[in-house]
């Protein structure tokens, strides 16, 4: 039911800026590639109605790289809870990259929280020092 509503409420047309209300528990998504995001966690968890999101946040374009460093994806940060098969409620803190199509083409975990984009700069700035030949793979944060 919850997915069907929110569906529908993707198909009526979100546009790029705020998006109506979110059928969910928690902090509704405000922008069109947190509602990928937030369907693609429905669509994929165990217990999609345990689903309660917590905080959301969204990169420019080229503000975040990661060491997949895809070319020109948009990154969206969802920090959420869910049961899984056992029923234990677990956190998640993840970041999903998203193509130009609107399509979720990765997912990975956000080992720095709420320093997500800064830890990103951080690790770009770090691999051009490798590649320049000033710094060794050691010191990757």
């Amino acid at each position: 039911m919850r997915t069907a509503a929110f569906l529908a409420l993707y198909l009526a047309g979100c546009s790029r800026s705020v998006v109506a209300p979110f059928p969910t528990k928690g902090a509704a998504p405000s922008t069109a590639d947190e509602v990928i995001v937030a369907k693609w966690i429905l669509d994929h968890a165990d217990d999609p109605g345990s689903v309660e999101f917590a905080k959301w946040g969204t990169a420019k374009r080229n503000e975040y790289k990661s060491v997949w460093d895809f070319k020109d994806a948009r990154v969206v940060r969802a920090l959420y809870r869910e049961k899984n098969k056992a029923g234990a409620l677990v956190r998640k803190d993840k970041l999903f990259h998203i193509d130009d199509k609107n399509e979720l083409i990765h997912d990975e975990q956000n080992a720095a929280e709420d320093r997500w984009i800064e830890a990103g700069r951080e690790w770009m700035e770090t691999l051009k020092k490798i590649k320049a030949g000033n710094s060794r793979p050691d010191d990757l944060p």
